[in-house]
């Protein structure tokens, strides 16, 4: 803790520095606004970091468009901030505003994994059919994309367990599970951290 308090008035100041000499709006204010955000949330003054991480998305969305995969990427850090808090519509909603630039810049890795972020909120908000409908679509393009062993395909098996057990089907729950231990496993290897987290499961 006293590292990140001592880095952040650095922070600050290379914030302040780079507003003065380069203006409100060069990408290099918004890069330094981003790790001070970082900086921030992981201090866990996640007000202060949104403010930080807002400011950022703002600078971005005037300097470089709505559209430029600058701002989807501000929006999955604001995403990733609410996520720590565990404000689940703001997940959701922050990170299906990046799909679509995502989308529109063919940055399907990206796309995917925003995609993926909405449907784990939607699960956290027990919103369990529409969270069945978008991981799937994220389990069959991540299949698509890396292939049945990676590990963003055992991820997504695990996050569809808590569907089934919603509806009382436990075996098809303890399937995904499996299926997701079984991923772990192969990119971790058996006796890999990973692959023991997921063993309570």
């Amino acid at each position: 803790e006293g590292h990140l308090e001592q880095a952040e008035p650095l922070l600050q100041q290379t914030v302040t520095m780079r507003i003065t000499l380069l203006g409100e709006q060069h990408p290099d204010v918004q890069l330094a606004r981003v790790e001070l955000g970082r900086l921030l949330g992981s201090m866990g003054r996640f007000g202060q970091a949104d403010t930080v991480m807002t400011q950022a998305l703002e600078g971005r969305r005037a300097a470089l468009g709505d559209m430029s995969p600058a701002v989807a990427s501000s929006l999955a850090e604001l995403g990733y901030l609410a996520k720590q808090q565990g404000d689940w519509p703001q997940v959701e909603a922050r990170y299906r505003a990046a799909i679509p630039i995502w989308k529109a810049a063919k940055i399907d890795d990206q796309e995917v994994q925003s995609l993926a972020e909405v449907g784990f909120a939607l699960v956290k908000q027990e919103k369990f059919d529409s969270a069945e409908v978008v991981l799937l679509d994220v389990l069959a393009r991540r299949r698509a994309l890396y292939g049945e062993n990676h590990w963003s395909v055992g991820d997504t098996y695990e996050k569809m367990a808590p569907i089934a057990i919603h509806r009382k089907n436990f075996a098809r729950a303890e399937s995904l599970s499996a299926a997701g231990l079984a991923s772990r496993r192969y990119v971790y290897g058996p006796k890999s951290i990973q692959a023991a987290y997921q063993l309570p499961n």
